[in-house]
């Protein structure tokens, strides 16, 4: 990658799995000799811990800067045609500038620009399908299509190459097969948490011998909080101690009512006492410490799901939707996989897990923690991802 300079399109730099990925993908073209661009909407502005409004979504714009990246803003989060149109003209100025060997568009909001563009200046154009394969309706498969007209198209698991070959139709020797990663050795459970169990269960009112489940996700219905909020009842029904905790730690990107729709589905469900949303939490190597399970109860497939191999690394077992991508980074023996969108099955699990043992829990969350390691650590994506690069360049 010495002397190449990529350009790494997505619509904002919220914190989320496709905008982590750009940051170690960022580092990686930096410490390989390259010059990493980034145009995104985000104007990079640094978050702000004070932010009286915990549920706010922190940029990860000050760590791609601190990385070598360099954030170019553009309205590429626009869906508006004539936006869109114009973004066009817009990364062909940047790429004849910067002199720009791969346009990498990761979304589907800014790939119909990046890819026009690419062929206006005669680049190589790529992309990433981080997002979810939609077959229906036919207008909507079209414009996901952006995503894969370029020489290569990178997916984030095996069932999101499936089903780009189904719905879009593209060959198997068109895709790489390429997992995001993690950081294997921060997350792991024998470095030091900045945060102890203790202090981190005391800030969220939860005592030493509370069964703490985990839902660390961003806070809308397609992550399923508000069937985790129904199975805690559920759970509470078969249960005689009633000292479990579902922790919900994530942030909205935009005003919604969903916070209040958990806020009084617990309150009806008469589980308040159990159910804690947490807001936004930087520190989640602290956060999987002071936890005793994880679950990532998505209402439909993920395409991948980055919390998963996280909490796994973490050396958590883990529950997870039957469905899409978690079928595939769920270790054997590491953990549950249930119906998704089933409070029935859900509270079950939840049950299970409060009666196995913690000796048990451990052993699961080692044989987790060993499967990431080997699969899914960020180096080995990098790694893959610049292989890629190497291809078209």
């Amino acid at each position: 990658m010495q002397d190449k300079t990529i350009l790494q399109v997505i619509p904002n730099l919220h914190i989320g799995g496709a905008e982590q990925t750009v940051l170690e993908i960022t580092r990686a073209i930096v410490e390989a000799g390259g010059r990493a661009l980034i145009a995104s909407a985000y104007n990079g502005s640094a978050y702000n811990a004070d932010d009286k409004n915990k549920n706010s979504v922190p940029s990860l714009a000050p760590a791609i800067i601190a990385a070598g990246g360099e954030i170019i803003t553009l309205p590429v989060a626009s869906k508006n045609p004539f936006i869109m149109f114009a973004n066009i003209k817009r990364l062909a100025i940047i790429i004849r500038r910067y002199r720009v060997d791969i346009i990498h568009a990761r979304s589907r909001a800014p790939a119909w620009s990046a890819y026009a563009a690419a062929r206006k200046t005669g680049i190589a154009y790529l992309s990433t399908y981080h997002a979810k394969v939609h077959a229906h309706p036919a207008l909507k498969r079209f414009y996901n299509s952006g995503l894969v007209r370029g020489q290569l198209v990178i997916a984030n698991s095996q069932f999101t190459a499936a089903q780009i070959m189904r719905f879009h139709k593209v060959p198997l020797s068109h895709i790489r097969v390429i997992p995001r990663g993690c950081d294997i050795e921060a997350l792991a459970p024998t470095t030091p948490a900045k945060t102890s169990r203790q202090a981190m269960r005391a800030k969220w009112n939860v005592s030493a011998d509370d069964f703490v489940i985990l839902c660390p996700a961003r806070l809308t219905r397609w992550k399923g909080q508000h069937i985790a909020v129904a199975a805690i009842a559920e759970a509470l029904k078969t249960q005689d101690k009633k000292n479990i905790k579902l922790v919900c730690v994530g942030g909205i990107e935009t005003h919604n009512d969903y916070i209040q729709t958990l806020s009084d589905l617990a309150t009806r469900l008469g589980v308040a006492q159990n159910v804690i949303l947490a807001g936004v939490e930087r520190d989640m190597r602290s956060v999987y410490g002071a936890s005793d399970v994880v679950v990532a109860p998505s209402i439909e497939a993920e395409p991948f799901g980055r919390i998963i191999i996280e909490a796994q690394a973490a050396g958590l077992a883990v529950i997870a939707s039957d469905a899409g991508g978690f079928r595939e980074t769920v270790a054997d023996h590491a953990g549950w996989l249930v119906p998704p969108d089933d409070v029935a099955a859900l509270g079950q699990c939840f049950a299970r897990a409060i009666m196995t043992p913690p000796k048990d829990l451990a052993a699961m969350g080692a044989i987790g923690c060993a499967y990431v390691a080997s699969r899914y650590s960020d180096a080995l994506m990098c790694s893959r991802t610049l292989d890629v690069y190497r291809e078209l360049a």
